[in-house]
């Protein structure tokens, strides 16, 4: 389907087609595979302990397979294939017997259990007794995986062969082995796609293309790649594969899945480590044991964040449980990163298929047995450290008075919600938590610190444990205090990560070891038996056990066989869809054998010999003929019968992108992007670059999830590349998607206007980096011309009218007049500013005549004005009034914001005015936010009688700016989203200004005579006899648009044609995939 022709055909074509995802097991070895990384292991945690070999409750017993399938009294627990009927499946879901009773699993769990089931439950049959190190046989030791690597001769070839470097004598090799021939060479336009994808994860700019292909040299090539490779953006594309293989995330997992608001400086780390071009081994040292070797460097402290990247559940009162899961979770982790060995199948026992002993698990883990992980190392030098301290004594000393008085009240609060937060933990974990500094154990210390984190969860809700009668006092301080907070050093930057706790280190044992025998810290046996040679005062930390340091400098040793065969092979999986060895995170017997086992080995050595680097590989493989094929050819027969799989390469495999890639090529064509290149993650809906937006877990972006982005909870080293229903719906109907074709379509219009044919041309080259045929030219051309005609005549048929029930005329409003009329009836009609370039960036002033009706009786708000979508991850802000299950109580005047706190972090906050707006009343609102001073003014006054007073509130928030997501519009009556949260009643008289009125005199109900000023955005009075039409402002400049949150809505009806002929584009598979 890739080979010479590729229609602009939306994607859901193949959706139509029947091309479903194929989600199902297949064959033994994965079958194997993923009982024993996935199954066994869970098994073990939630129901070895009650149905093991010590205990069978039940007269059940599942840890053997015999008598699992015989099940226990109520007979057999799993149907294989039918996870509806089987009782395993009902008692972890809760439907029966509500197993494990400690708490119910996780749902990622449960569907573990459900896909095993489904799929037969297969449970691999015993491979004999347990076996002993002595035991290893002859075939375990010459695994290939194991033996050292060699530097083999590249073979020689026909002389006619195009072959630019040995890479290309190992594979033309096995091609004539096989009766093959390689493709010829790509086109110059889809190689430097090819190359700017895969290297830079963004497509090549119209002019690039051109000056690449008009470029005579006959090292054009060589220079395309050395360009790229000194291109920041290689760092960005590459992190994203290293941060799969890490499981990065933003947030922690678990239901909670707390944000973690310094997670960004280890994206950062590896951005900024691939683009420096640093050494795999220093990459992989920093991560092991960055504190240990390099305590004073900043990046090498950042780098241990690889430590503790796992999920974390800090609410867990299961201290002792959650450090045993801590400590497996990256024991799996290093196993599968940088060994490539399946280590996870010997956690319960002894690997079934390869030489891994149950004892190398535990020596594996050995290496992190005292870590503990640290949330407050300043990442300064300590001359910058005490320079703050200093400046930090000096402030406290000049507010010495009033923090006297603040800390009298909160100390015994602070402590009170300390002991309510410990009491919550067994008593054994309490007096490990009490006990003094220097009587913990490393062991106290590790369990003190999970612990802690619900601690400083009850700090946060201070305010709870305040007396009633200190508590308007210590309001009252706080405020006083908050005009000297300005003043305030600001902290160095600090940083989450990992060390050795203080203490004696407890010995490590295997858990259901009744003889307790000490497991030593040591590598694989078959490897080296020996214990690790541990030397405290070898690594340039005090205080540290030395223990990662030990471990990371044996991983990155010149004659490991694993460490750099593993890592070269994942680069060449990156580049080709596939590795030498297809399981690049399991090189035991459930994986494959390399295709090409000499050209691994040859790749090694070069690894090995440059130093560890990876950009030489990389050059060394883009200059390959090999990677320079061309993916468009027809298959040739010989191929379909001997090499289906395209394994041995006798064409480049074309790919679809990945899910960053389509998000950021995207905006890339629409003209979007912005040029984030580091710092805290951005929302979602923000036009920065995919790495560099936020990645929640349980909440991950729905374009990027779609498209099979791993979401964080394990190591992924080879994506999934599906096809669903989603992706179509996603790309046809989502918001995302629709918004990059409206900003492509703008932004060819300012730059083409009426001339639709070199629009057309514009577009193809951009999104496919070629000119259009003469028929896609044509039918493109006619296409955009009939939407055009057809958007005309749907805009004729509305009249331009509003309908009669949008416009009111309300004698209770401000004036005998009109207003703006909206209800639940619908709820969907908002009015919006299409344009975002006149909103305030910084402080504002929101006002409006209201005229409630009813509330939600729910929680939701009722929104008079806002600049938001919903989003807690977005910037924005939303005026309104809170409805019957409120938390801040019924018709409480408020403010949300969204943006920036002290720490730079995006921070939702509820800003309550507690002033209490009435039905069916005529009231005059507003709202100045002063994001300078922390401050939201509200204003309110019944406007029924003439004798009411004004009533006034100042809050204070922590929110210091940035609340206005460009991409997000101005809207009046409801939110820019899917739930609106609509108003329901009459608005009048709305006015936005850029500066926040303090002063009530400038108020727009007092001061009249200045209704207009130098910061007014715009005063909308819906005049129904206003020239303009109703929805236009006083001064004639920002009319509003009565919008159903389409477009179409919005827009002109060119504009709306040239948008969906974009939309049509980025819908086409020929911009999804690249050959």
């Amino acid at each position: 389907m890739f080979n010479h022709f590729r229609p602009i055909a939306p994607l859901i074509l193949l959706f139509l087609t029947g091309m479903m995802s194929e989600t199902l097991i297949a064959g033994e070895k994965e079958s194997a595979h993923f009982f024993e990384t996935k199954v066994r292991p869970l098994l073990a945690q939630h129901c070895f302990e009650c149905h093991g070999a010590k205990e069978q409750k039940a007269d059940l017993r599942v840890d053997r397979r015999q008598h699992f399938f015989k099940g226990g009294t109520g007979g057999p627990i799993v149907e294989p294939g039918k996870p509806d009927e089987s009782e395993l499946i009902a008692a972890v879901k809760y439907e029966s017997y509500e197993m494990p009773p400690k708490g119910q699993l996780p749902e990622d769990q449960i569907a573990i259990l459900e896909t095993w089931v489904a799929n037969g439950a297969y449970w691999p049959e015993p491979q004999g007794d347990v076996r002993q190190d002595e035991l290893f046989t002859p075939e375990d030791r010459a695994w290939w995986a194991f033996q050292p690597v060699s530097r083999p001769e590249a073979p020689s070839v026909d002389k006619h062969a195009v072959a630019h470097n040995p890479i290309d004598h190992f594979i033309l090799a096995k091609l004539q082995s096989q009766q093959l021939s390689p493709a010829p060479p790509a086109e110059r336009r889809d190689l430097i796609r090819r190359v700017y994808f895969d290297m830079l994860g963004m497509p090549p700019t119209p002019e690039e293309i051109a000056a690449f292909e008009a470029d005579e040299d006959e090292h054009a090539y060589e220079k395309l790649v050395d360009k790229v490779l000194a291109d920041p953006r290689y760092g960005e594309r590459w992190a994203t594969h290293w941060l799969d293989l890490v499981r990065y995330a933003d947030s922690d997992g678990y239901r909670q899945d707390a944000y973690r608001p310094n997670a960004w400086r280890y994206r950062d780390y590896v951005i900024q480590s691939l683009n420096a071009d640093k050494s795999y081994k220093q990459f992989l040292q920093e991560q092991l044991a960055g504190d240990e070797l390099a305590p004073d460097d900043p990046a090498a402290l950042v780098a241990t964040h690889f430590l503790r990247g796992g999920v974390y559940e800090y609410n867990s009162r299961d201290a002792k449980g959650q450090q045993v899961l801590i400590s497996d979770e990256l024991t799996d982790t290093v196993g599968d990163v940088f060994m490539g060995m399946g280590i996870a199948c010997a956690h319960c026992h002894n690997h079934k298929y390869d030489p891994i002993l149950r004892d190398d698990y535990y020596r594996l883990q050995a290496f992190f047995k005292p870590m503990v992980w640290k949330d407050d190392h300043p990442l300064v030098d300590e001359a910058e450290v005490k320079k703050y301290e200093a400046e930090l004594a000096q402030w406290e000393a000049k507010h010495k008075e009033l923090l006297d008085k603040i800390e009298a009240i909160e100390g015994p609060a602070r402590k009170s919600r300390e002991k309510k937060a410990v009491s919550m933990f067994p008593l054994e974990v309490q007096e490990m938590y009490w006990k003094p500094a220097d009587e913990r154990t490393t062991y106290d210390n590790q369990i003190r610190y999970l612990v802690y984190d619900q601690v400083k969860f009850e700090y946060a809700r201070l305010q709870n444990g305040i007396p009633k009668q200190d508590r308007q006092k210590w309001e009252d301080l706080k405020k006083e205090l908050q005009a000297f907070l300005k003043t305030k050093p600001t902290p160095p930057p600090m940083a989450n990560i990992a060390s050795d706790a203080p203490g004696v280190i407890p010995p490590t044992t295997i858990p259901d070891d009744r003889s307790k025998r000490e497991i030593k810290p040591g590598f694989l046996t078959i490897l080296d038996p020996q214990d690790a040679s541990i030397d405290p005062s070898s690594v340039a930390a005090a205080d540290t056990s030395g223990r990662r340091a030990a471990l990371a400098r044996w991983l990155s040793r010149d004659d490991n066989p694993l460490t750099p065969r593993v890592i070269v092979n994942r680069i060449w999986q990156y580049h080709f869809g596939t590795g030498l060895s297809s399981n690049s995170s399991d090189f035991g017997r459930l994986g494959e054998p390399p295709s090409h086992p000499q050209l691994l080995d040859w790749l090694t050595s070069e690894f090995i010999e440059n130093g560890w680097h990876f950009k030489p590989l990389h050059r060394t493989i883009l200059l390959s003929a090999t990677y320079r094929q061309s993916s468009q050819i027809a298959i040739p027969e010989r191929a379909q019968l001997t090499d289906p799989k395209n394994r041995l390469l006798w064409r480049y495999p074309p790919r679809r992108l990945e899910a960053e890639q389509i998000r950021d090529a995207m905006l890339a064509v629409s003209g979007e992007l912005d040029d984030k290149s580091s710092g805290p993650a951005s929302s979602s809906n923000s036009a920065s670059r995919s790495v560099f937006t936020k990645k929640m877990r349980n909440s991950p972006d729905a374009l990027l999830d779609s498209f099979d982005a791993p979401n964080g909870f394990a190591s992924v080293a080879q994506r999934n590349a599906t096809t669903t229903a989603t992706q179509s719906l996603l790309m046809f109907n989502g918001d995302w998607t629709l918004k990059r074709a409206e900003a492509m379509a703008k932004r060819l219009n300012r730059q083409y206007g009426n001339d639709y044919a070199e629009m057309v041309r514009a577009s193809f080259q951009e999104c496919f980096g070629r000119a259009p045929s003469k028929s896609e030219f044509a039918a493109s051309l006619s296409f955009i011309q009939q939407q055009i005609a057809d958007n005309q005549n749907l805009a004729k048929a509305k009249l331009h009218d509003l309908p009669s029930t949008a416009l009111i005329d309300e004698p209770q409003m401000q004036r005998w007049s009109t207003a703006f009329n909206i209800s639940d009836a619908k709820p969907h009609e908002l009015l919006t500013l299409p344009e975002t370039d006149p909103l305030p960036s910084h402080n504002f002033t929101i006002e409006a005549i209201v005229f409630p009706r009813k509330l939600f009786p729910d929680a939701s708000v009722r929104t008079i004005a806002a600049r938001w979508n919903g989003s807690n991850a977005t910037a924005g802000w939303n005026f309104g009034i809170t409805s019957e299950k409120s938390a801040y109580r019924p018709r409480n005047l408020i403010m949300q914001l969204i943006g920036k706190d002290k720490s730079g972090q995006v921070t939702y906050q509820v800003v309550p005015s507690n002033i209490r707006i009435p039905s069916d009343k005529p009231y005059y609102v507003a709202a100045a936010v002063d994001f300078d001073a922390g401050t939201t003014t509200f204003y309110a006054r019944d406007m029924s009688y003439d004798e009411s007073e004004l009533e006034t509130a100042v809050v204070n928030h922590s929110i210091l700016g940035d609340c206005g997501d460009d991409s997000l519009r101005f809207t009046v009556g409801g939110r820019d989203s899917s739930s609106p949260h609509n108003w329901d009643g009459l608005i009048d008289d709305v006015r936005l200004t850029r500066s926040a009125i303090l002063d009530p005199a400038k108020i727009m109900i007092n001061d009249p005579n200045n209704l207009v000023t130098d910061d007014t955005v715009a005063l909308w009075r819906f005049v129904r006899s206003d020239p303009e039409g109703p929805l236009s402002d006083v001064k004639d400049e920002h009319p509003l648009a009565l919008s159903l949150r389409s477009h179409s809505d919005t827009l002109s009806p060119v504009l709306v044609a040239i948008s969906d002929f974009c939309h049509v584009l980025l819908n086409s598979s020929e911009f999804q995939y690249v050959d």
